[in-house]
């Protein structure tokens, strides 16, 4: 039971750590894009 566990909480934390880092590397990359845009249209 407690192996169980272990092995599910590693399925699906594992991948959710994948996605969470993506989307912060999405986020970094698209920043600086996307801040010029705002400047230049001040």
């Amino acid at each position: 039971m407690l192996l169980e566990r272990y092995i599910l909480n590693k399925v699906i934390f594992l991948p959710y750590c994948l996605i969470y880092r993506l989307k912060i590397i999405i986020n970094i990359k698209s920043q600086p894009s996307f801040i010029p845009t705002k400047a230049n249209r001040t």
